[in-house]
């Protein structure tokens, strides 16, 4: 008789719960979770008005816009440990995407496709049974609704549904002891990477080589980033000018050093490419007192930089022959709190001529351990 009134209730409340609109989960799907609320988020380009963490924030009135006019563009969130995704809600604003794909990666640099579509409609598009797994999630739009130069993509909600498997398990090995650091070079590729034109970059000596033949330029990693830890090997074959990477840039439009913010390691130069500036940057720009570093033998350097800010600082120093890494000293610092964005890594070749090589590079982003201290010092 018990059972008999009780499964009268369950009755009762299926009922009700339809009648109400109240979503009924069929069995098996209650361990399915919201997984991508306010975490941290990347994109290809952003909007001044609509940030990327827009698209994560539980709130229809704001979104991620990002920039004008251009394909393919696309978001990413890092759902802080690897996860089973089993589906993904996107709540377009009307700059929507006719045709995108929905991505999972472990590492940011490797995505696999688990959804794929020429049709989109824009508004709520739910994408339940999904079978993806990876710690990283990206929407890749490749066609916008609206094709005019006006318009880019435009995400209300950008969400995502799973089981995590438990805790963060950043991958792979690095020298630093730092498990969070990812690697952006193979060694045998240019993967990942886009140089300003062909023949500017190769692979050589098992680092990325600026071959000095097609002017100046630069090289960027495709990842963007605006807090991060950035640390890389690097040494000069040839040349007349010290190296020089570039942080806090732009790809959209690109102009001169992608409008960045200089440095040039080992020793701490610097220059501020940024429009209206275009200038050594005076007081923003702080030069340390150190031992001067040999350009030509290899070097190791680490970037700390806060996106919010606007505070980046560098240190480095010479590796001994068969060491894999070395105790640096802080070089430069630069601090100017409008300067802070998401925007490309790169390496610059400064002048025709220059061949700079760089090796062993890794990246923590955009979940950074201690944004304001070095790790190699």
């Amino acid at each position: 008789m018990k059972q008999a009134r009780f499964g009268a209730v369950l009755a009762a409340v299926a009922v009700l719960v339809g009648a109400v609109g109240l979503p009924v989960h069929a069995a098996g799907a209650a361990d399915e979770v919201l997984l991508s609320r306010n975490k941290p988020v990347t994109a290809s380009s952003s909007g001044g008005c609509c940030p990327a963490k827009n698209a994560v924030d539980g709130n229809t009135g704001t979104r991620w816009a990002s920039g004008a006019g251009k394909d393919p563009q696309w978001i990413a969130v890092d759902l802080g440990a690897p996860a089973q995704v089993t589906r993904v809600r996107l709540q377009w604003d009307t700059s929507c995407a006719t045709a995108y794909q929905l991505q999972t990666s472990t590492d940011q640099t490797t995505w696999t496709t688990v959804f794929s579509t020429t049709a989109g409609k824009g508004g709520a598009e739910d994408h339940p049974g999904l079978t993806g797994a990876g710690r990283y999630v990206r929407v890749l739009g490749t066609k916008r609704c609206r094709a005019d130069s006006s318009h880019g993509y435009s995400l209300k909600e950008f969400e995502v549904y799973g089981m995590s498997d438990g805790d963060p398990t950043p991958p792979g090995d690095n020298p630093y002891g730092d498990p969070n650091l990812v690697s952006m070079f193979d060694g045998t590729s240019l993967d990942g990477w886009t140089p300003h034109k062909a023949g500017g970059w190769t692979v050589q000596n098992g680092a990325i080589h600026g071959t000095g033949t097609a002017g100046r330029g630069w090289i960027h990693y495709n990842q963007q980033v605006g807090t991060f830890r950035w640390i890389f090997q690097v040494r000069q074959v040839t040349g007349n000018h010290a190296p020089t990477v570039l942080i806090w840039g732009t790809t959209d439009p690109i102009r001169d050093a992608l409008s960045a913010i200089q440095f040039q390691p080992p020793n701490g130069g610097h220059w501020d490419y940024r429009p209206g500036h275009n200038n050594g940057g005076g007081s923003l720009f702080k030069q340390l007192p150190h031992t001067k570093i040999d350009v030509h033998v290899w070097s190791q350097c680490e970037i700390v930089a806060n996106q919010t800010t606007g505070v980046a600082r560098m240190a480095c120093c010479p590796i001994e022959a068969g060491a894999a890494t070395c105790k640096a000293v802080e070089v430069l610092d630069f601090k100017d709190p409008t300067a802070g964005r998401v925007g490309p890594l790169a390496i610059q070749i400064h002048n025709s001529g220059i061949q700079d090589e760089y090796r062993g590079l890794y990246l923590e982003s955009p979940v950074v351990t201690a944004p304001d201290e070095f790790i190699t010092t």
